[in-house]
């Protein structure tokens, strides 16, 4: 059985790091495939004009040519996540509120990410 790391600090401020049951999933970044656009084209959007223009571009693109290994499953297209079946309800508590802390944390980087983008737009 694999395992996966979790850390947390205790009431008394001391880390405690526990070696927890874990089981493979999909990478959902890439969705499994171990792969992702490079750079610049990850996420980008492309018109029928655009296409239009360059076709040879984009079934490159579509056959893999820009593909490079996914960042976060390494190009494995696999990664650990918390086997929650075997794990404790009181540290399953504790993975949620860090998930939620995590998540909350992303969505502020993301909000001041786009506002200094606009900023830098409107000169």
């Amino acid at each position: 059985m694999p395992y996966k790391a979790f850390s947390y600090y205790d009431e008394d401020d001391n880390r405690i790091t526990l070696s927890l049951p874990a089981t493979w999933e999909d990478c959902s970044f890439c969705d499994g495939t171990g792969k992702t656009l490079r750079g610049g084209l990850a996420g980008a959007v492309f018109t029928a004009e655009d296409i239009n223009e360059d076709p040879e571009f984009f079934e490159d693109m579509a056959n893999g040519a820009f593909d490079v290994p996914c960042d976060k499953c390494k190009g494995s297209g696999a990664m650990k996540a918390y086997d929650l079946d075997e794990i404790d309800v009181h540290i399953r508590v504790r993975i949620y509120e860090r998930d939620r802390e995590e998540a909350e944390m992303a969505y502020e980087r993301e909000m001041w990410r786009r506002l200094e983008e606009s900023m830098y737009r409107s000169y």
